[in-house]
Formats: C-alpha cells, sequence, structure tokens
C-alpha cells in the first residue's frame, strides 16, 4: 500500500538506478522533477492517496517513472547536438522506452478491467440467458443468482 506522496517517490528514486542524477532536483524536494513526474502520474490515472490496489500501485509507479524518462529525454534533446552520437544513443534510448513503456500501459488498459474503473462486484449478479434447473426439475433460475 502506497500512503503518501514521498513514499512513492522514494519508491521511483530506487527503481531509477543510476538515471536518478539525471533528474534535477533532491528527490524529497516538492519542487523537483521527482514530484512532478509522481503528480502527473497521480492525474493521468486517476488516484489519490492511499492507493492499496496492487495492480494500481504497479502501474502508478510505472506510469511516474515514464514521466520520469520523458523529463530526462526532454533534458537531453536540450543538450543534443549533432556530431555528440553518444547524446543521440541516450535520446533514442530514452525515446524507446517510453514508448514501450506506453504500450504496455495500454495493453493493461484493454486487459485490466481494474485499471479501467469497472468493478467486478458489478457482474457477480448476472444471469446468463435461459434457465436453469436442479436435478430434480425445480425451476431454479432466480434462486441461484
Amino acid at each position: 500500500m502506497i500512503q503518501t506522496i514521498d513514499e512513492l517517490t522514494e519508491m521511483l528514486f530506487r527503481q531509477l538506478g543510476q538515471s536518478q542524477d539525471l533528474l534535477e532536483g533532491d528527490y524529497d524536494d516538492e519542487d523537483s522533477q521527482w514530484y512532478e513526474a509522481v503528480n502527473t502520474a497521480l492525474k493521468e490515472m486517476g488516484l489519490s492517496f492511499p492507493v492499496s490496489n496492487p495492480s494500481r500501485e504497479f502501474w502508478l509507479l510505472a506510469r511516474a517513472k515514464r514521466h520520469a524518462f520523458d523529463m530526462i529525454r526532454t533534458s537531453s534533446a536540450r543538450k543534443f547536438k549533432y556530431k555528440q552520437i553518444n547524446l543521440q544513443q541516450r535520446f533514442d534510448h530514452f525515446d524507446r522506452l517510453i514508448h514501450e513503456l506506453d504500450a504496455a500501459y495500454l495493453t493493461a488498459l484493454e486487459t485490466d478491467p481494474d485499471l479501467m474503473g469497472i468493478r467486478g462486484d458489478l457482474f457477480i449478479g448476472f444471469v446468463k440467458p435461459g434457465f436453469v434447473y436442479s436435478t430434480n426439475g425445480v425451476d431454479l433460475t432466480y434462486k441461484v443468482w
């Protein structure tokens, strides 16, 4: 369970590894790019704290990571120069990472009804077309469901 924005920001800090040096500001500073990435992910998914659903926790962190990579990619594009191939490679790597993260998230949105805000308990009372009979021939259509 993620209780606060500080906890999510700290998780993001650990997930980024060596790329954490490329974001501006300290991860515990509210005016930093760290908080911006986390807040953007929260707004995108329409969530607020605490987040207790494991699937939503996973995707919230993944989307925060994606937004952090986008900020790094933007700053890498600003520093890009034609003759410095290493900066071009860094930009391309972040661009590819962001596209992969977006594709995975879109796939999850299509396959996980909980991420789309559809509650599974809404389907408990669904009655299939037809009738239900007991082994004795008694109509149980409305009693079973």
